[in-house]
Formats: C-alpha cells, structure tokens, sequence
C-alpha cells in the first residue's frame, strides 16, 4: 500500500506540473498575439498616416512610333536648353522633318496670358500659353530663314517658289507637339465617345499613319460644340451662358469683338485651328509665301489627348471652310485636316501626393528658337523679358522689324496683294482669332462652324464716321 500510495502521489505531481506548464503556454500564445494585434493597429495606423504618392502623369499608349519620336525629341531639346526648371507646367515645340531627319525650330512654356487691357500693346506678348510662344518662336526662325532664302544664302526650311516670294521646302512638313490637350475645345469631353486612335488610317504611308477625318454633324451647336471660347480667370465671365452647361476650367465663351477688351485671348484650340485653316503665318510673313503657306502635317498630345475630341476642335469644326464651299475664299487658304497622336512619353516624371493636384503658378514662361543658346525667359505678368523689362524677340515689334529686312526683296504691290489676301482670308474665317486681324477691315465675322452662313458685327474701334459707313456698307446683319 505505501508503495503504490507513492506512485499515486508522483502521477497527481506529474498531471499538475504539466497543466501548469500548459497554462502557462496557452497565457504566452495570448500575450503573444495581443502583442502582435497592436502591431499591426500601429502599422495601420501608420499607413493610413502615409500619404499615398502617384505619379505626375499616367501611364498612357502611344499611337505610332513617330508620335513617340516627335514627343521624345521635343523634350530632349527642352530639357537641354531651358535656363531653369519647371516641373507641372506646359511644353509646346513646333518640329521639322526634313528627309530623315526631325529637330525642333522652337519650344515655348507656359500657362499665363494677359487680359484684355494689352490687347494694343505690340511690344508685350500677351499670350504666353506653350503652343502660342512655340508658334511665336517659330515664326521668328521663319522671318530668319525667309531673308536666307531671298538675299541668295542657304535657307533651312524655304527655298524660292520661282516667282517672288518663298515656299516650303519639298522635303520638309512641320510637326506640333504638346505635352497637355491645348486649352479651349479640345479639352472639352463631350458630344463624343473618348478613344487615343482614329479608325480610318492608312497604315502604308510611309512617314506617319495619314489620317481620314469624317464628317462631323453638329447636333449640339447650342450647347457649345464648335463654339470659341477665350482664356478667362473672371468667375463672372466663366458664368455666363450657363444653358450649354460648364466650360472647360479656365476660359469664357467668346461674346464679340464689342467686347473684346474685356476679355481674354481665344483659347489654343482655337488658335491651333486658326493654323489649320490658314497656316501658321501671320499677317507679316503671309507675304513672303505667293502661293502656299507652311503648314502643320500633324498634331502629337501628351495629357488628357482625346482623339475625337481634339479632332473636332483642332481641326474638323472648320469642315466647311474650304473654297469648295466658299468661292470667294482667296487661293492658298482652306482647311487642312491634322493628323493627330497621342504619346506616352511624360514630360512630368515626378510624383505628387494624391489630392495635392498639380501646381501651374508658375509666372516665368519660356521660349526658345532654333539657333538661340538658351530660351528666352518672360514674365508672365508683363509679357516683357524677365528681370530687365525688355521687348523679347517674339513680340509683335520686334517680328515687325524682321519683316522690314527681307521685305525689301518682294516689290511693294506682291506684298500688299498677299497680306490683303491673308486677312481676306482670316475675315471670312472663325470668329477675330487676333484683336488686330480686322484694324484695318472693321468688321468681324463670327463662323458658325459648318461654311453655312456667316454673321457681320459693327467695327469695335471708336470712330463714329466709320462706323456709319461700314453699318451702311454691311446691312446683311444677321442674315443667315
């Protein structure tokens, strides 16, 4: 009995000892996972405290390899002679393909423009929105390469037409590249379906895929679908006409030239299908070309590009516009559809946090031409060179005093025929892209968008006596 009492007592010890140790385990395994439990709520904690960071601009196809390469150069030579760094802005450079070889002739940066008070104004630039600097920049290469070509040395771009006057090189078609969709129109998403590619494209061409552009039917025309809008920072002006619903951001609808000095420029959607209707020109230099004016071949857009949608504003609202419909349409003017891509090179490889949204307060513009060191830095308050105040290079005056030198090559007749043509032209085009387009003519006229009709509106300009006898002279108002 003692014996088997004292194995009893050893078994009873051995079970207690291990229901202790068990307890103890199961206590551990608890402490264990409380601990790990506020682990992770701290590490959630600390994710929901970590701003989350995406990229500056999306991910995006390109339409063709050439749109790529269009896009890749333009900020190459961007990244290579700006004199300071922009990070959210806009890149704009016009380009030249001449045989094999593509090089940018100009750049422009920027977002800013003046209101309506330096409309007059020709020694300040005041548009400083990308595309309508590169546009600048471009035509002062053009003014450059135009006296090359008629004082007998080796122009780049033109050569001589046989008559007197230039032409565009055969082996050269010029190319715009911006890294955002231009303002205005093209920006507005509506009254289509959204896609990156056309769907008539001639995959043969042997340069960059052609393009057939259909017909647009406006079935919207009163809720704004060809409409012309101005770069506007007025609430007041942004609500106006609030039945055809929200404007893009940024702009107004464009009332008349009545109003004109209250407003702001047209938009770049316009002014890019200004250029597609009537070459990239001005007044000036359209006297430089007798018959054909340079034009842009194709239209390459980073952010936000819409196929249809740039379509329809850069170029297919003006569908009419073309001396098929409007006989009296001078000769050499007319629309001529873009080919349009998109790329999915970034100017912006930066990252922000989301709900920051992007920065453009940036007042310094750029622009750069072909042969310059380095871009030409403005301020975008005054339309003056930054710093010094100056008259930049791309101002009205200072194109004005390059046309003075190789305007002398071109008898004094040719070219007042050829600038009357050009603003013959722009007089029965959109509505006065440029307050200067009708100084001289008086009227505007507003185009509606299909070559149907036109609608003449009283000169703006104070002079009652001309008033009178234009009023008098134009009394098909309104006639439709």
């Amino acid at each position: 009995m003692p014996v088997l009492t004292a194995v009893s007592a050893l078994a009873a010890g051995a079970a207690v000892l291990l229901c202790r140790s068990r307890c103890h385990s199961l206590r551990s395994n608890a402490q264990l996972a409380k601990t790990s439990g506020a682990g992770n709520d701290e590490s959630q904690l600390c994710e929901q405290k970590r701003p989350n960071i995406r990229n500056a601009e999306k991910d995006r196809p390109a339409s063709c390899a050439f749109a790529e390469r269009v896009a890749s150069t333009a900020k190459e030579a961007y990244l290579l002679r700006r004199p300071l760094a922009h990070r959210q802005t806009v890149l704009a450079s016009i380009l030249a393909l001449r045989g094999e070889e593509l090089f940018v002739i100009s750049f422009g940066v920027g977002t800013k423009f003046l209101d309506g008070e330096a409309i007059s104004h020709r020694d300040v630039v005041r548009d400083l929105h990308g595309e309508v600097l590169a546009r600048r920049g471009f035509l002062r290469f053009l003014h450059e390469d135009v006296l090359r070509c008629l004082s007998g040395e080796e122009a780049e771009l033109v050569e001589h037409n046989g008559e007197e006057g230039c032409k565009l090189r055969d082996d050269v078609s010029l190319h715009l590249y911006t890294s955002s969709v231009p303002c205005g129109n093209a920006s507005w998403k509506r009254w289509a379906k959204g896609g990156s590619t056309c769907s008539h494209v001639d995959p043969n061409s042997p340069l960059w895929p052609k393009q057939m552009h259909p017909q647009i039917h406006f079935h919207a025309r009163a809720e704004g679908q060809a409409a012309f809008l101005v770069k506007s920072e007025s609430k007041e002006l942004q609500a106006m006409n609030k039945s055809i619903g929200p404007l893009p951001v940024g702009t107004a609808l464009f009332q008349s030239e009545l109003g004109r000095r209250e407003q702001g420029p047209l938009t770049c959607s316009d002014k890019v299908a200004q250029w597609s209707a009537l070459g990239l020109c001005d007044d000036l230099l359209s006297a430089a070309f007798a018959a054909s004016t340079p034009r842009l071949a194709s239209c390459t857009i980073g952010r936000k590009f819409s196929w249809p949608h740039a379509a329809r504003a850069l170029c297919c609202r003006l569908q009419g516009f073309h001396r098929g419909q409007m006989k009296e349409l001078p000769q050499g003017y007319g629309l001529q559809h873009l080919d349009l891509f998109g790329c999915s090179v970034k100017l912006d490889d930066g990252v922000y946090e989301d709900g920051a949204g992007a920065d453009f307060t940036e007042h310094r513009c750029l622009v750069w031409t072909r042969g310059d060191e380095a871009a030409e830095i403005l301020d975008g308050r005054t339309g003056l060179v930054a710093e010094t105040g100056a008259i930049s290079r791309i101002s009205k005056l200072s194109l004005t005093e390059l046309a003075s030198k190789w305007q002398e090559f071109i008898p004094a007749k040719a070219l007042e025929e050829r600038r009357k043509a050009y603003r013959e032209a722009k007089t029965l085009g959109p509505p006065a892209w440029h307050a200067t387009a009708h100084e001289e003519l008086g009227l505007q006229v507003l185009w509606r968008g299909d070559g149907q009709s036109t609608v003449y509106s009283i000169y703006r300009r104070i002079d009652l006596r001309r008033c009178v006898q234009e009023i008098l002279g134009a009394f098909t108002f309104f006639y439709t």
